[in-house]
């Protein structure tokens, strides 16, 4: 079951980044989601929801910006996570 992510939804804080890109890596199966490519570029990925989940990356970037985090060994982190885990 996928996470409930909607233009009501906001990321503010490191936790919540950790739970979204954990929701983009687990509910939708993407182990080659990147932080930098809009959710356009995936086929799958239904186009309604495209403006909701770039805007919600876009807040997790400027969250970890603002901590010192890096959104992209957290999600590297998450991918092989599940890579290992379903023995990818």
């Amino acid at each position: 079951m996928k996470a409930d992510y909607s233009s009501e939804s906001h990321i503010s804080t490191i936790k919540d980044v950790k739970s979204f890109l954990h929701h983009v890596v687990y509910d939708w199966e993407w182990i080659e989601f990147h932080p930098d490519d809009s959710f356009a570029q995936y086929r799958k990925f239904p186009s309604g929801l495209v403006a909701d989940y770039d805007r919600l990356l876009d807040e997790c970037k400027s969250v970890c910006k603002q901590s010192g985090a890096d959104i992209y060994q957290m999600g590297l982190n998450e991918i092989r996570t599940y890579m290992v885990k379903h023995k990818l």
